[in-house]
């Protein structure tokens, strides 16, 4: 547990200099910088931390060597093994070289979009994003280019969404998910909130279609072996993943998250006008909670929250935004303290609480 203590102290430091007023933005940037790197390499140089690991050192000679690069078998991730062949031929530098991508995009999206960073670089720790990342490899890798595409959604240009979900699925096939999630997001009007919460309970209705559907992909009684489909998720974990929807509705006015914009002459003549941003933030979170609580009785289902709950480490900023400096101080402290507390039960579990470094490996 020491390595992740540490890498919260140094990440503490890392903000604390982000946020200093005197600061050049030179020294603001490469705080960033810094603690994107670190948790790239602390996440890339891990040993068997991860329920997958051994899964994907096993598969580094495939990806590297043997099977051939096709648009059909997830090529992003041969295309790794094969540049990380050319760098330096050992499974350590694929996990790096994906850290490092996925990371990357993440904190991308951090700073370009998000109305707090200091925040979200705290929350993309503590809601389990940052380790999360050491589970599901694959599917975090295709998040996190969701993540950076976050302006295809709030502007409506669905042509750059599609590109961006085609490329996800060169990492994993669940991508494609987003495809129809786009209209979840950029729902707009007086029924927009029901429609969405409507599609995402008919997710219960359509459990056992989907099993069907898995199995059909993945092989004969795919999840029926491996018990995933029917295995229950941490309640604390659908607590925290409902959090920021729960916040919202208990304390927040969604006449705050209105731009008010003159369209005449006349000082009174005002366009009231729902922040874009927000709104495709507001629908994630209700579609996502409604996910959550539908597949929280399967761990495998629940992976598919993975491509909307990362959209939190923004959405939750934005709630906290349009309250008094008090408040607003009193708040993001809570909110943080208690994802913390979150955060760190959660890598207790047997898959992450022993950190190892894979130089310290002997082979």
């Amino acid at each position: 547990m020491a390595i992740y203590l540490s890498v919260l102290s140094l990440i503490v430091t890392a903000m604390v200099i982000y946020n200093f007023p005197r600061a050049p933005k030179w020294l603001k940037n490469g705080a960033l910088v810094f603690s994107c790197l670190l948790l790239a390499l602390v996440s890339g140089l891990r040993y068997n931390i991860g329920t997958d690991y051994m899964n994907y050192m096993w598969m580094y000679d495939e990806h590297a060597f043997e099977d051939p690069i096709t648009i059909y078998e997830k090529p992003a991730l041969h295309l790794i093994g094969r540049i990380s062949k050319f760098i330096f031929n050992h499974y350590a530098t694929w996990f790096i070289i994906m850290a490092l991508l996925t990371i990357s995009l993440f904190f991308f999206g951090i700073k370009k979009y998000s109305v707090n960073v200091t925040m979200s670089v705290f929350l993309f720790i503590f809601l389990g994003v940052w380790h999360g990342s050491f589970n599901t490899v694959k599917q975090h890798a295709a998040a996190a280019i969701f993540f950076a595409s976050f302006p295809f959604l709030y502007k409506k240009d669905f042509l750059s969404w599609m590109f961006s979900c085609v490329l996800a699925t060169f990492f994993h096939e669940a991508a494609l998910i987003m495809i129809p999630a786009y209209f979840m997001f950029t729902l707009r009007g007086k029924y927009s909130t029901y429609i969405i919460l409507a599609v995402g309970f008919m997710a219960i209705v359509g459990k056992e279609v989907l099993i069907i559907l898995v199995n059909l992909v993945k092989g004969v009684d795919y999840l029926s072996s491996d018990g995933l489909a029917s295995e229950s998720v941490g309640i604390l974990r659908v607590l925290a993943s409902c959090a920021p929807l729960s916040f919202y509705l208990l304390f927040c006015q969604p006449s705050d998250y209105f731009a008010h914009e003159m369209i005449g002459e006349n000082v009174k003549d005002f366009e009231h006008k729902e922040d874009q941003k927000f709104r495709c933030l507001l629908n994630n979170a209700i579609f996502s909670t409604a996910l959550t609580i539908a597949f929280m009785n399967s761990i495998y289902f629940m992976r598919f929250t993975i491509f909307f709950e990362v959209f939190n480490v923004l959405f939750v900023p934005y709630l906290v935004k349009t309250f008094n400096k008090e408040k607003k101080n009193v708040f993001t402290v809570l909110i943080l303290a208690l994802y913390c507390v979150f955060w760190w039960v959660d890598i207790t579990k047997a898959s992450t609480v022993n950190y190892q470094w894979v130089f310290m490996i002997k082979e």
